[in-house]
This record gives C-alpha cells, structure tokens and sequence, in this order.
C-alpha cells in the first residue's frame, strides 16, 4: 500500500509510469522562444542570418550578406532585413513577412527542437532546406563597479577632499 496525500488514503499498487514524449513534456509559449536566433551559411544562402523573434509575435530578420566593420562608415551596409509577424503553432513557428519577395528569403516554417530532445542541450530552429537556428546567448552581466567618490568625468587625484 502506498499512501496518496493527493487522496488522502492509501492506494494499492505502485504508481502508473509516466512516459511524456519531449514535445508534450511542457506547453509551448511565445515567451520560451522569443529572443535573438543564429544561422550560419546553408543551403543557397552564403551569409549568415540573424532572426529575433519578439513575444508579442513580430520578427525582424538580418542578411548579413557584408556588413560594414566597425568603425567604417559604408555607402551600403550589405545587411538585408525583413520584417514580419510570426506564431506559434505546436512545436512549428509560422513566419509570415510583411513584404512580398521576404517569403523567398526566409523559410516560412520553422520546426523548433526544443533542448530536451538534443543531445548539445540546447534548442534550435530548424527549415525545411537544412538551415539551423541557434538562440543567442545572453552576454554576462557587467559587475556593477563598488561606488565611488569621484563625480563622472572626474579623476579619482580630483576627489573632493574631505571634511574637517
């Protein structure tokens, strides 16, 4: 006999053994995939491409078929960008862009993998022509620096001298 708080009593038996596939495990949300997505060179495309997918289900898409370096100032940056909306459906994002020639670009269907399926651990974006997002890692936190006497712009041999 096993005691079931959930009941309130004891219950014959072991507990049934859940077997969840990886997409049911969890509900899928516009907010677990909202943010910067990556792809390298694939398919026809040579240049990379950056997807940010926003939660209120807007998306801008980059080409960045040759960006200006920084710090030069370029005529034309070679950065290509299609915006549009997109939703979820199941495990599958819906991209519609909001100019005509951007579905020729850009995969309309993407197939999220989610991390629990992969063995890296981390989630992708997957198209029909073998092309793989990968999302953007956060960068660090900055430090904060402790706080300090000296105005901004001020040199600490500036410092005000203290008081009596």
């Amino acid at each position: 006999m096993l005691w079931s708080p959930a009941l309130g009593c004891a219950v014959a038996g072991a507990p049934p053994e859940r077997h969840l596939e990886p997409a049911a495990a969890a509900a899928h949300s516009p907010a677990e995939l909202a943010g910067p997505w990556r792809s390298e060179p694939c398919a026809t495309r040579n240049h990379p491409r950056l997807l940010d997918l926003h939660v209120e289900g807007t998306f801008r898409a980059k080409d960045l078929i040759s960006p200006c370096p920084e710090p030069w100032r370029c005529i034309w940056s070679g950065v290509e960008v299609t915006e549009g909306s997109w939703q979820l459906e199941g495990s599958r994002v819906l991209l519609s862009p909001g100019v005509p020639d951007g579905i020729a670009r850009l995969a309309s269907v993407l197939e999220w993998v989610r991390p629990d399926t992969t063995e890296s651990g981390r989630d992708s974006l997957d198209s029909q022509d073998g092309c793989h997002f990968e999302r953007v890692p956060s960068p660090d936190p900055v430090p904060l620096a402790p706080p300090s006497e000296t105005q901004p712009g001020q040199s600490p041999s500036e410092k005000p001298a203290a008081g009596p």
